[in-house]
């Protein structure tokens, strides 16, 4: 080792960089992260346990009847295919935010998980219900969701029983395909963000290393 003389590298991180532990889960064939502090509880749920209240989903907790709805069809996307049997079980998150509750139905649970968090910028900032994204160890984007603002665009979508099949009126697929285009450009938008600081730090590296 020669003191002074050697190579000097220099990383270049953006500051709104924030990270947070969530929850992976999937829907529609797509990866969402919750965050956990937004989670009050998971459940594995029977069909029965399922029942109507005032035209919506409903299940018991606490002694009480909790609004229930399905993920995919608060953010627009297209469910998988089939009914749920009686004897089959429903994966169930319960989230909370600004003192409101609701259950969202999943269709898988993945991991938890700490995420790096990047924020959508301000073409994409009109997003409901994203807060933004995060690049996994394998190269996919995952959308972190804003739960206070999914539990409000809950309240707002047409009550369908999550009960219900994959199939879907005309106009309610020319709606899906419509917001699942939104989440699409979100994530090709975050993925050249993403790909803009790995050249940057390339930059550095090599200025540094010559």
């Amino acid at each position: 080792w020669t003191p002074n003389q050697g190579s000097r590298f220099i990383l270049t991180i953006p500051t709104s960089l924030t990270s947070s532990r969530g929850l992976l889960v999937r829907v529609s064939d797509q990866s969402f992260a919750i965050p956990l502090n937004a989670i009050e509880r998971i459940l594995q749920i029977h069909s029965s346990e399922v029942s109507s209240v005032g035209g919506h989903d409903t299940l018991r907790y606490d002694g009480k009847p909790l609004m229930l709805a399905h993920l995919g069809d608060v953010l627009g996307l297209p469910r998988s295919n089939g009914r749920h049997s009686a004897d089959q079980r429903i994966s169930v998150v319960i989230l909370s935010a600004v003192e409101r509750r609701m259950a969202f139905v999943v269709d898988d649970l993945v991991s938890e998980q700490e995420v790096v968090i990047k924020g959508l910028g301000r073409q994409l900032a009109r997003v409901g219900g994203v807060a933004g994204a995060s690049v996994m160890g394998n190269g996919e984007v995952t959308l972190i969701l804003q739960v206070s603002d999914l539990i409000k665009l809950a309240q707002r979508v047409s009550s369908r029983s999550v009960l219900e099949s994959a199939k879907l009126a005309e106009t309610a697929v020319v709606a899906e395909v419509r917001a699942q285009q939104r989440i699409i450009d979100a994530l090709h938008h975050l993925r050249h963000r993403v790909d803009c600081v790995e050249a940057l730090v390339g930059v550095h590296l090599t200025a540094a290393v010559a």
